[in-house]
């Protein structure tokens, strides 16, 4: 979501992530690597907040104390804060996409659609089977605007505000290739994501209410809810979306917790190739950060986004 920014000019090299979540905010700092190294991951932080007010004096802080203002940015809004929905293309340039697309959703909203920030993205063309459809992304204006406020106002160059679902796909296209594509799921404490991605496309994004708190509360139901949506996620891409079965499914954050639901995973997935992964097999690691699941992962995907024009 560009449309409210005011971009600045950054400082090169380094990229900040900072992903939202409910009564916290995490911070990824991320240098680009060289022609043969990869990104190393300069600096983590996860911080607890009570308000927006408080939120806006500890990121500053924060970015102040590491000596990261001036460096680009792309924040992450948290699940619940906005809404994906899919609607057949307004047949309009690409220029007035965002002003078709919000009058198509206009009924599906619970607040009036004057008071959103729309972004659209398309879908997979292959997954389309011969419809034209775009994924419209809706937050409240207000929202919005607050989270840019608290950004710029820490001094960060933002480029952009974005969603979990296509930090993630920032992710999936640096792990390893699988034939087929590869699933991902990232969980955090109370809910995870999983994400489907194949030949440079993210497929599929769902929403899971299990995380890693039920996991380690009840580790046989709550991996059996994991494993039963899963197996729904890949029925959905191989039936609906007419692909062929994934090779492989990356589960993070590695740990006891996970690596026991990858083994049950692996005994009820068939040919699938189950693997956890950790940050630091992703990027460099100058220190060891404080591991929250899916919202660090988000931050450093956000902090790996590609650099692109505004539209």
């Amino acid at each position: 979501m560009r449309s409210l920014l005011n971009r600045r000019k950054s400082k090169s090299g380094t990229t900040v992530g900072v992903a939202y979540g409910v009564d916290d905010v995490t911070i990824a700092a991320v240098r680009a690597g060289g022609r043969d190294a990869p990104p190393r991951l300069i600096h983590a932080a996860h911080i607890p907040v009570t308000s927006p007010a408080s939120a806006a004096d500890r990121i500053a802080r924060c970015i102040a104390d590491i000596g990261l203002e001036k460096c680009r940015a792309v924040g992450v809004i948290a699940e619940g804060e906005y809404q994906v929905v899919q609607v057949e293309a307004p047949a309009v340039p690409a220029t007035e996409m965002r002003q078709a697309a919000a009058w198509r959703v206009r009924d599906l909203l619970d607040f009036p659609v004057d008071q959103a920030v729309i972004d659209t993205f398309p879908p997979p063309d292959s997954s389309q089977r011969g419809q034209h459809n775009i994924n419209v992304v809706v937050a409240r204006r207000a929202l919005i605007t607050e989270r840019i406020e608290q950004l710029t106002g820490a001094g960060l160059a933002l480029e952009a505000i974005d969603i979990p679902e296509l930090v993630q796909r920032n992710i999936s296209a640096r792990l390893p290739e699988a034939r087929g594509g590869h699933a991902l799921l990232a969980l955090g404490a109370e809910d995870g994501l999983i994400t489907v991605f194949r030949e440079g496309e993210q497929f599929l994004a769902r929403g899971l209410d299990v995380g890693l708190n039920g996991l380690e509360q009840d580790a046989g139901e709550a991996g059996e809810t994991l494993l039963l949506e899963v197996q729904r996620s890949f029925d959905y891409f191989e039936s609906a979306l007419s692909q062929p079965p994934l090779g492989a499914l990356h589960l993070y954050p590695a740990g006891p917790t996970v690596d026991a639901l990858s083994e049950r995973f692996t005994d009820n997935l068939g040919n699938v190739a189950v693997r956890t992964f950790a940050l630091g097999d992703l990027v460099q690691l100058d220190t060891e950060p404080p591991e929250t699941g899916a919202q660090l992962l988000h931050a450093v995907g956000a902090a790996l986004r590609e650099e692109r024009k505004s539209r």
